[in-house]
């Protein structure tokens, strides 16, 4: 039975719907729809529907502030969703904070110096409708007469804040009484106040990143019978409070001192300019505690001292109780990895301090990093990060014994990503390397696509290779939208695309100021590629239709020869090789040719991106196809030496020149001879992160589906399931399984192929389902569901397999029976009258 549904934006944030931009109304019924009323402000508008899953709608005509009810009429019943147009009251609300040195020097954010805890009391009385506009930079926390307004943690969603700030709405009515309510607003320093440490030993972030003092806006309105009434915003009259909290940075970890004793400090509010050009309703899933891990095992133990084990690698928080009578300094350190009984911290540091005036080496490695300092009380300290997450599975207290703490839980924070495909196997290896590959995407979402806990950095290139896997994982259509903008924000004036949004300085090999090297500019075209794809959003405004177009003149702007040494190749391939002594670095193989086709690859999407978007400009269409004849040219004339090679021949040139349809149209079966015979003599994948994503599209395309299988069953070094074997139910970044960081999500494309081979289910666009399964790795059962679009059941019988098939109505399913033909399978369809429903029995060919 289907469960009814109509969605608004993902029902992400219903309190605030942005109308300024597209919204999307996405349902799950059980007959088609006819037509869809909007209703609210007086305004009423019904819209002939498709049959079709969701649909794009223009809202602006709204007003602010209004209920709108959303009602979809299908064939035989309807269904209704309410969502509140956002208000842009709370850019006319002053901004305020405490009044701290504005000239501190920057030794000193490494110093102890309490948060901030803003407060303020107020009546509602004669209100039946209470909205909350409120968003704290760094980080910030909100609780009205002490309970949380919602359980989002980290809180705000990182952006370029210089530029655009996202905002939270909340309705609170059922939080308040009458009168004498309390409204209390913790920050924390996020990444608005980093302190100054190096990133890469290089990049000081206070130099990188938009930042200021923590500091917060809020606007409480009060309705009655729909009609405002009243209304409070931050200002002087508000009351600030030390926290607990002396320090605590993103990296590093808090420091913090409770002494109940000891009355709380009160400051000075002050008001000061806003932060930003642009506040914005947020539009994500906010970060939020996923699980709890309470089970682990003690490794050392001694008088004063103590580690842990969780039995797997977390992203997130600590919690735990330390007794009333205990009083003291606890330190608490956290690493991925344990080496000889001790914690190894490597795989976690980020960078140095950088500065030394504060008594702290500058070149001292920033590990992660908790302290709490507390004196004897009448009741348990209930310690639990609030403002920083950690990746770790040991944890080593120092400073107290093992009965002086209680419920010691790790906590699993991320993005509150909803699951989209679920998948089961009757061979358990399939199931583990699933998992490990979405609870380390998981693990590196916090408001936005990161590379790991490391750097926690959004690069460009990750979000590019992983945003196909991440839409068939997870609901992912918001999160997509929001890191669009992130790079949106950050291109720069010239065109180019940052390496990192948030940009952090880093450009490695980039061809200009700021931008990023050619693979990592490719998220440019990737993710409206995807929006097109999966969501049918084929429309850019004209904002984005401008940026775009920049882009295009930009990359065009290179000439070959220059733009061809502009990337870093196929990255963390297994068969690069290190050159360069004590400061060298990794070089895949083939870089050169890697690069060139990379360059080449980015018009090409430019020039697919256009034709998609139906975006009009004669002079650049015309001028990015001589180019692509005219780089492709020049390509083979360099890198292409007959018989099917490019390059040295190596797997990683053999998949580049292949995805880009590279060769000669005489020599293609050559190079695909050359890729599958690299691939049979190593007896696995060798590529890095591109030529692996690539691999699993283009053995598809050859009909050797059998060698992604064979990969991703492999039980030898390397493997998935030699990082499986690790027991931290976390992905490796390097394959050489003791380098870089232990939670890195980087290689995780494979799930695209399970889910579109093993599975079957492959997401033609927004409203095709193509259902052509590879049959040929012979397991008793795999079965799996689609989000609500589809469920598949393969079951091997004697002869073949038995597959069962429902779907949603409003989607088209395509059986490709051509394609099982190909794998050799006789197909019989026996196809049920009454529901969008199939079993289809697959006999293997004598």
């Amino acid at each position: 039975m289907i469960e009814v549904q109509l969605m608004v934006n993902g029902n992400v944030n219903l309190n605030a719907v942005d109308v300024s931009r597209p919204v999307q109304l996405t349902w799950l019924v059980e007959t088609p729809p006819t037509t869809l009323t909007l209703c609210g402000g007086g305004i009423q508008q019904t819209l002939a529907v498709q049959n079709a899953p969701g649909q794009v709608l223009d809202l602006s005509a709204f007003p602010a502030r209004t209920t709108v009810t959303a009602t979809l009429h299908c064939e035989t019943q309807q269904v209704t969703q309410q969502f509140v147009t956002a208000s842009d009251a709370l850019a006319r609300a002053p901004w305020i904070t405490r009044l701290d040195d504005p000239t501190m020097r920057e030794f000193a954010f490494y110093e102890n110096r309490p948060n901030m805890v803003f407060s303020r009391e107020f009546d509602a009385a004669d209100a039946d409708q209470v909205f909350l506009d409120i968003v704290g930079l760094g980080y910030y926390r909100c609780l009205i007469n002490g309970q949380p307004v919602s359980p989002a943690e980290l809180n705000t969603d990182l952006t370029t804040y210089r530029k655009r700030v996202y905002f939270d709405t909340y309705q609170i009515q059922a939080l308040l009484q009458p009168t004498h309510n309390l409204i209390t607003v913790e920050l924390g320093n996020g990444w608005f106040n980093p302190a100054p440490l190096r990133m890469n030993m290089k990049y000081n972030v206070r130099d990188r990143m938009s930042i200021g003092f923590p500091c917060l806006v809020a606007n409480l309105e009060f309705y009655r019978a729909g009609q405002l009434i009243d209304r409070l915003t931050t200002d002087r009259t508000w009351r600030v409070t030390d926290g607990a909290r002396v320090f605590d940075n993103v990296f590093i970890g808090e420091r913090v001192q409770v002494d109940a004793a000891r009355p709380a400090r009160i400051g000075k509010v002050v008001q000061i300019a806003s932060p930003t050009a642009e506040l914005v309703p947020s539009r994500i899933e906010k970060v939020t505690v996923a699980a709890r891990v309470s089970t682990y095992r003690v490794v050392a133990q001694d008088d004063q001292h103590f580690i842990v084990d969780f039995g797997r690698i977390v992203s997130g928080f600590l919690a735990c109780d330390l007794a009333a009578a205990f009083a003291g300094t606890v330190t608490i350190d956290y690493a991925e990895r344990l080496v000889a009984g001790r914690l190894d911290q490597v795989s976690t540091i980020p960078g140095i301090y950088g500065r030394n005036d504060s008594g702290i080496d500058e070149d001292r490695p920033v590990m992660q990093h908790d302290e709490v300092t507390k004196a004897a009380s009448a009741d348990p300290y209930h310690f639990e990060n609030r403002f920083t997450y950690h990746s770790f599975r040991y944890v080593e207290f120092t400073g107290i014994q093992l009965t002086e703490v209680a419920q010691l839980t790790a906590e699993i924070v991320h993005t509150a990503m909803r699951p989209r495909t679920q998948f089961s196997a009757s061979n358990p290896l399939l199931e583990e390397i699933w998992a490990l590959a979405n609870t380390t995407k998981l693990n590196n979402i916090h408001s936005y696509y990161e590379d790991c806990a490391r750097e926690r950095l959004g690069y460009a290139g990750d979000a590019a290779i992983l945003i196909d896997s991440q839409v068939y994982a997870f609901e992912s259509q918001q999160m997509i939208e929001k890191v669009w903008d992130d790079f949106l924000l950050e291109q720069h004036e010239a065109g180019g695309v940052t390496q990192t949004a948030p940009y952090m300085g880093i450009k490695s090999n980039g061809p200009s100021d700021k931008a990023g090297a050619w693979g990592w500019q490719k998220v440019f075209t990737a993710i409206p590629l995807a929006r097109a794809r999966y969501y049918g959003q084929t429309q850019m405004t004209p904002t984005e239709a401008q940026a775009f177009k920049r882009f295009a003149k930009y990359v065009l702007a290179f000439d070959y020869d220059y733009a061809k040494h502009c990337c870093l190749g196929d990255w963390a391939a297994i068969s690069a090789v290190f050159v360069g002594g004590v400061h060298g670095r990794s070089v895949p193989p083939d870089q050169d040719f890697e690069c060139a086709v990379m360059f080449y690859l980015n018009l090409r999407d430019i020039r697919r991106v256009f034709q998609v978007y139906g975006l009009e400009d004669a002079d650049l269409l015309q001028a990015l196809d001589e180019k692509l004849r005219t780089v492709k040219a020049a390509i083979n004339d360099e890198f292409y030496h007959g018989k099917g090679v490019y390059g040295t021949g190596s797997q990683s040139a053999s998949a580049y020149a292949l995805f880009a349809d590279m060769a000669p149209t005489e020599a293609r079966a050559a190079v695909a001879t050359q890729f599958i015979t690299q691939i049979t003599q190593t007896g696995y994948l060798d590529s890095g992160i591109w030529g692996m994503k690539m691999s699993y599209a283009l053995l598809y395309q050859l009909g050797r589906d059998d060698l992604v299988y064979q990969w991703l069953t492999r039980r030898l070094q390397p493997s998935f399931y030699s990082m499986a074997a690790l027991g931290n139910q976390t992905m490796n970044e390097f394959f050489d399984l003791e380098n870089g960081s232990f939670n890195h999500a980087m290689f995780s494309a494979y799930t695209q192929w399970m889910t579109e081979r093993l599975l079957g289910l492959t997401l033609v666009d927004a409203k095709t389902l193509r259902f052509a399964p590879y049959l040929g790795h012979g397991e008793a059962a795999i079965a799996g569901q689609l989000g609500d679009l589809a469920t598949v059941r393969l079951t091997k019988t004697p002869t073949g397999y038995v597959v069962a098939l429902t779907w949603q109505p409003t989607v088209t399913l395509q059986i490709d029976q051509a394609a099982l033909a190909a794998q050799g399978y006789q197909v019989a369809v026996d196809k049920a009258a009454t529901r969008a429903e199939v079993t289809l029995t697959a006999v293997k060919n004598a």
